[in-house]
């Protein structure tokens, strides 16, 4: 029933949050039988977005990149060359990664070990991101009662799920 909800909710998944790769790792991780092209056609736009835009899907939020991968990882496709972009070199950037905050991190190494990711070497990078940085970051991040949350002193569920996953 969600598989069919999501069908006719995102009849053609975007590169987007809502209404993309949510609900692409969604159908194609729970195995759901999706309409011939369904998969393809979502590669091929954001293979075209990221031809359009220079590589880029946010100048400061690098968590798109995360969710990204993850969509990639779950249909089968290698994030390392997507319209001759590698999307990995994004997290490779340790400082931009954990600049939105504790998401960064969490997401950078849910996506990275979605499929046991090499971290690239990024020259680009003012810190170049290892998984003990991010998981680090992630502890540091920890509160006195031992959850985490996005802002504040009181543990978020969600946050704090996310966290033990990564």
């Amino acid at each position: 029933d969600t598989g069919d909800y999501l069908l006719r909710s995102v009849p053609q998944p975007q590169v987007a949050s809502i209404g993309g790769e949510w609900a692409v790792i969604g159908l194609a991780r729970a195995g759901i039988s999706v309409p011939k092209g369904y998969f393809d056609s979502y590669y091929a736009m954001l293979e075209q977005e990221l031809v359009t835009n220079g590589g880029v899907l946010h100048e400061r939020k690098y968590t798109e990149y995360s969710r990204v991968v993850l969509a990639l990882s779950a249909i089968g496709k290698d994030p390392t060359n997507v319209g001759g972009y590698n999307l990995l070199m994004r997290l490779a950037d340790y400082d931009k990664v954990v600049w939105q905050g504790i998401n960064g991190p969490i997401f950078a190494l849910l996506a990275l070990d979605s499929k046991a990711y090499e971290i690239p070497a990024n020259p680009d990078a003012n810190t170049q991101a290892t998984r003990d940085l991010y998981l680090r970051a992630i502890l540091d991040a920890q509160l006195e009662n031992g959850g985490f949350s996005l802002a504040g002193d009181s543990a978020d569920p969600d946050v704090t799920g996310m966290a033990l996953q990564a």
